[in-house]
């Protein structure tokens, strides 16, 4: 844990330096946010439950679902927030990818590939779609989907269109052909 690791080095700071101001104050806020991490994710998801902006919804729905990750194993109230945040703003890429990053690390393939082509309904941009194009690919390879490699192959072949003047896309097209290419020896 983070935390953990982190309050003992501030502690092996203080051990060696007592005065150190801002080691004190960094482990009096990890204590203090570490008694206090369920009134924060209520007072977080509260305050987002009556947010009007949806940007602002959507961060303090993400800041919840961080924190309760932070402290607590229990996923369902943090996938709850993530889905909430990336309902409240469409447009809210990190709320959308820590969401991918949940359901990736619980192998819910199916989950993750539904989330993927709904998100890929809604962006605009090339980059995004390129980016959930290669997500897409690498969960059917993962999934271990019997048609990984017509749509690894589907997305390979789109991707060349969409990758103009992007200079990720380059990138994407090599591990994209790399994926592809480690499936054909399968």
């Amino acid at each position: 844990n983070r935390d953990t690791e982190s309050k003992a080095c501030l502690q092996e700071v203080l051990a060696l330096h007592p005065e150190h101001e801002a080691a004190r104050k960094n482990l009096q806020e990890i204590e203090l946010l570490r008694d206090n991490w369920k009134r924060v994710v209520d007072q977080y998801v509260q305050e987002a439950d009556h947010a009007t902006e949806k940007s602002l919804r959507a961060h303090l729905y993400l800041s919840a679902a961080l924190t309760q990750a932070r402290f607590d194993s229990q996923e369902q109230p943090v996938e709850e927030n993530l889905r909430k945040a990336v309902d409240a703003d469409r447009a809210n890429n990190r709320a959308f990818m820590h969401l991918v990053r949940h359901l990736r690390a619980g192998n819910r393939w199916d989950e993750l590939l539904g989330t993927l082509e709904e998100r890929k309904a809604i962006v605009r941009s090339k980059a995004e779609k390129l980016n959930v194009w290669l997500n897409i690919a690498m969960a059917a390879k993962a999934k271990g989907d019997p048609v990984t490699l017509q749509t690894i192959h589907t997305y390979q072949c789109r991707i060349p269109l969409w990758s103009h003047g992007i200079p990720e896309s380059l990138t994407c097209e090599f591990e994209v052909a790399s994926i592809s290419t480690k499936l054909a020896r399968v």
